[in-house]
């Protein structure tokens, strides 16, 4: 059977390569972002894939990637986000405050403000044209993943046991609109635009759980569980 895809050119790394994003820009440019285990941030464009440039972007590994627009932010081990010109290489603000390694980071869909999730236990909103933080949602434990879609931000928060906190927050104001109680170790997480499905990847046992986000929001409504 022909392949119905192609791998036009690989760009390089001198480490492990953490997380990658793909983003347009004004132009209608395709932006490949991708980040490593030595700090490194490429950005390439696609589909030459021609390097833009290389930045040192992290003392530590690179965790994770935002995209909007020319805007591209970038989480850390070394407890800070920074965002940066796609079409310069230059570092627009440096988002400091978290005591822990970044876990994810997110854009809003207005590009007005970045979110930033950390194994500090804090959700932190950031205004992208200052760079200042807005606000600080303390959530009681380290989180692990978060997922933004619309105005809610999907989080895991890890617990003392081998089990996870699920909440879904106004991302603004940090309100709770629903807890779930899971009992096993979540590792990944993704959201429907709806609101009304979530699903999370888990360590062990290897299932993936779907949720649904009914208006009773206990563990009965995870609806399945699937072996990978």
């Amino acid at each position: 059977m022909d392949a119905d895809y192609a791998i036009t050119r690989a760009v390089p790394h001198e480490a492990e390569v953490t997380c990658v994003r793909v983003g347009t820009t004004l132009a209608q440019t395709t932006i490949l972002a991708s980040g490593s285990a030595d700090g490194a941030v490429s950005v390439a464009s696609h589909p030459s894939v021609a390097p833009l440039f290389v930045i040192d972007a992290h003392r530590g590994p690179v965790t994770c990637l935002a995209t909007w627009s020319e805007i591209l932010v970038t989480g850390g081990a070394d407890h800070k986000a920074r965002a940066w010109c796609m079409a310069t290489g230059e570092c627009i603000h440096q988002f400091i405050g978290h005591t822990a390694e970044i876990t994810s980071v997110h854009i809003t869909c207005d590009g007005k403000y970045a979110l930033t999730s950390s194994l500090d236990g804090s959700v932190r909103l950031w205004t992208m044209s200052s760079g200042q933080c807005r606000r600080v949602h303390a959530l009681g434990g380290p989180v692990v993943c978060s997922v933004l879609s619309g105005l809610s931000l999907a989080v895991s928060i890890s617990g003392t046991s081998p089990s996870n906190t699920l909440m879904l927050l106004d991302y603004k104001t940090g309100a709770t609109c629903k807890t779930f109680i899971n009992a096993h170790w979540v590792t990944c997480m993704d959201v429907s635009q709806e609101l009304n499905v979530m699903a999370t990847g888990h360590e062990f046992p290897y299932v993936i759980k779907v949720w649904h986000m009914g208006p009773d929001n206990d563990e009965s409504h995870c609806v399945a569980k699937d072996k990978t």
